[in-house]
């Protein structure tokens, strides 16, 4: 029924015929509700597989936040077999996992910088710290562009202004 929010008319620009209907049959990515469309589908999917694996289905559930699972299990081996039985179920659903990444492990086929973003923040798995980056620069802006790179922390304590504005 939600199809029919993007109908399309078609008739190759032949102005003689009748057009063809066609609707969107996956979410489209750009649309405001597509994030809760694609949670709720997760939510379903865990609701229809739950017997399967319960605690999969929990994790779905309850660990979820529109593309990052995130939980934290004391065992490995507990943590591997809840990952396979949650890839297991989201598959069912439609859904492919890109990667697992586990605190401890290297980061997997990322910048050299070894941070990954979870829900927004950085984190960087291998030492299993949280980590935010923080930019200085006292330039001038033109057309609100700093007219010089950023500082490195090295730079910073002889590039600070005598007189501080805004």
């Amino acid at each position: 029924a939600e199809q029919h929010c993007h109908r399309y008319l078609w008739r190759n620009l032949d102005t003689d015929t009748t057009p063809d209907t066609y609707v969107m049959t996956r979410v489209n990515m750009g649309d405001r509700p597509a994030g809760q469309i694609s949670t709720e589908a997760v939510y379903k999917t865990a609701e229809l597989f739950e017997a399967e694996s319960p605690n999969a289905a929990l994790l779905l559930r309850e660990s979820t936040y529109v593309d990052d699972i995130i939980d934290s299990r004391a065992d490995m081996s507990e943590t591997e077999v809840l990952s396979r039985e949650a890839e297991s179920m989201l598959l069912k659903g439609g859904f492919h996992i890109k990667f697992w990444q586990y605190s401890g492990e290297k980061l997997h086929g990322e910048d050299s910088e070894m941070t990954t973003a979870v829900l927004g923040v950085g984190w960087r798995p291998e030492e299993d710290v949280i980590c935010f980056k923080a930019s200085v620069n006292f330039s001038h802006k033109r057309q609100g562009v700093h007219i010089k790179p950023d500082l490195s922390l090295l730079d910073i304590p002889q590039s600070i202004p005598l007189k501080l504005t805004k």
